[in-house]
């Protein structure tokens, strides 16, 4: 639970996140949405009642985190490109 609210605090305010997302680079907008997919299954993990709901969630958590690293350096050679 600890995990989760601190991954929760993480993840912005859905008041202006529509907007960021629409004008986000593609790389930004994956980063929200690896965010958000894995928030939600952090969420769904931890609401699992069965094993195959567990594992499920737990491929949706990679999924997400792999958007999440795969976008950092994307981001960094953006912002510092010469």
């Amino acid at each position: 639970m600890v995990v989760f609210a601190l991954k929760a605090a993480l993840v912005p305010l859905g008041f202006w996140l529509p907007p960021a997302y629409a004008a986000a680079s593609a790389p930004a907008a994956a980063l929200f949405a690896g965010l958000a997919i894995s928030a939600l299954a952090f969420l769904g993990s931890g609401m699992a009642d069965t094993f195959e709901m567990l594992l499920a969630t737990r491929a949706l958590q990679g999924i997400g985190a792999a958007m999440v690293l795969s976008c950092g350096p994307a981001l960094a050679t953006a912002a510092f490109s010469e």
